[in-house]
């Protein structure tokens, strides 16, 4: 695994579970979920102290850099992929709104995501048509801006489309061997699964996974089950962590 301060260039590769005995650190099924949820508990609870300032600082280099990404200046819009999903950020989260502008300034197509149930495939990607749209969206509960139901239904879903080429992914915490750490419902790794069957039905490759986050937010090592997904980057405002077709290459830190 690799740590660089700069953009990557790599090729992308399917976001598909490690084939693994489904073990993490110190322990396998209940131990594991035990783990996970102490840490989100922790990464939770530290975020909570950090200052509006603060949060809007890292999110603003984040974005900077996101949109440097070489994954991010290919296939700008048309019909033949280079959509990109992103999430709308909840406060005390890595902010998205710069990136969002930023992706229609580039003409992207932008989806986000609209979550419709517990199940792990109760989540759409709707596809949004401007920063104004966004902006007339009602708050949630959770203050994020979120479209109704109704008007979900009455647009296509990113995640069957097929034409996804980046995923910027939400995280509660991130290693530097791209494990990721979710809120616990299963949301994003069945998108994963969904969007990269979509992707090979049309026959285009997969879409590159970044997840973003805070310095905060980066761990030695996550905890992992074996129907966990790793992601192909992570990216925080001062460093990047990739991972190659081959898997991990110059892993730092305990192994998991």
């Amino acid at each position: 695994m690799s740590s660089t301060g700069g953009g990557p260039a790599a090729a992308a590769h399917p976001a598909v579970p490690e084939a693994s005995s489904g073990v993490g650190v110190g322990g396998k099924g209940k131990d594991v979920r035990e783990q996970k949820k102490a840490l989100r508990k922790r990464i939770k609870s530290e975020l909570k102290q950090m200052s509006d300032e603060a949060v809007g600082v890292a999110s603003a280099a984040v974005a900077e850099r996101l949109l440097s990404f070489p994954q991010l200046q290919q296939q700008e819009g048309g019909d033949g992929g280079g959509a990109v999903s992103v999430y709308l950020s909840m406060p005390k989260e890595l902010g998205t709104s710069a990136i969002v502008s930023g992706l229609f300034k580039r003409g992207k197509k932008v989806y986000i995501p609209k979550v419709l149930g517990a199940a792990s495939a109760d989540m759409r990607m709707f596809p949004v048509r401007s920063e104004e749209e966004v902006a007339s969206f009602p708050l949630t509960k959770w203050k994020i801006s979120e479209p109704s139901e109704e008007l979900v239904f009455s647009r296509e879903d990113g995640v069957t489309e097929g034409d996804i080429s980046v995923i910027i992914v939400p995280a509660v915490a991130l290693d530097p061997t791209c494990n990721r750490l979710g809120h616990g419902r299963g949301h994003y790794d069945c998108f994963f699964e969904r969007v990269n069957k979509a992707s090979m039905d049309k026959g285009r490759p997969p879409p590159v996974t970044i997840g973003v986050c805070f310095d905060e937010q980066v761990v030695d090592c996550i905890p992992t089950e074996s129907t966990d997904v790793r992601l192909d980057f992570v990216l925080t405002p001062t460093r990047t962590f990739r991972r190659d077709a081959e898997g991990v290459d110059d892993v730092s830190g305990p192994p998991c």
